[in-house]
């Protein structure tokens, strides 16, 4: 809405990667390949009909990597810019955000159905919300005593390992649930809006960088993802 003559906005894709959290019922699982190659369809079909600068937001942790290789392949597949955007990591731009608005420890106390998510959850869409079911959870291996293996969303170890939900938690709630209020969730959702409103800003007219070949001898074929003309 602040933005409407500048930014075209497509409808939500609900599903995503969660294979992962399959042990908890009701979970909806979109295979890896499914998802990216769904996202690249969207993606390369924007290109194609003239849309140059391609903004994915993300609003689920795992589909990170996933979105990451999609934004990556359309930039190399087509002759489009595209970025990926979680949501959560617009709260990081003013750095003197999260320190006045966080009170959950780090790391763990931001991850998933946390304090972040939930206070969101609640200035979004407060009527259902369970709150008398609001409770804390852990994330077990964020308590072994080791620099290595630990997550959060604004951080995680140099060598975190990410396997079955389940095994690192009872309940899929991993932060400080406990600590989320409405108040908090609407201070997060406008300086995320108001975050996203200045990439939008900046990304469109930004120039694109250009590609130059670097071989001592002009390549013979053309690399089969490369949309150029092998002339060109």
């Amino acid at each position: 809405r602040a933005l409407a003559n500048k930014i075209l906005v497509l409808p939500t894709l609900q599903y995503g990667y969660t294979g992962h959290v399959m042990d908890f019922p009701g979970t909806i699982n979109t295979h890896y390949e499914t998802f990216i190659r769904q996202v690249i369809d969207v993606t390369q079909s924007l290109a194609y009909h003239g849309f140059k600068k391609i903004i994915l937001l993300n609003g689920h942790g795992s589909n990170m990597p996933n979105l990451d290789l999609a934004a990556r392949r359309t930039n190399l597949e087509t002759d489009a810019e595209c970025t990926v955007i979680a949501w959560w990591n617009l709260l990081t731009v003013d750095k003197t955000f999260l320190p006045s608005w966080r009170e959950s420890k780090f790391p763990g106390g931001c991850s998933h159905a946390c304090e972040l998510e939930t206070s969101l959850y609640l200035y979004l869409d407060e009527d259902n919300v369970r709150k008398d079911l609001i409770q804390s959870g852990t994330i077990s291996f964020n308590n072994e005593d080791n620099a290595y293996n630990w997550v959060d969303l604004f951080g995680a170890g140099p060598a975190t390992v990410i396997s079955w939900t389940s095994s690192y938690s009872d309940t899929g709630v991993l932060g400080d649930a406990a600590k989320a209020t409405k108040e908090k969730g609407e201070r997060a959702y406008v300086e995320a809006a108001k975050q996203l409103c200045g990439y939008v800003n900046y990304f469109p007219p930004r120039p694109k960088d250009a590609r130059k070949s670097l071989q001592r001898q002009p390549p013979s074929f053309r690399i089969p993802w490369d949309q150029r003309s092998i002339d060109d």
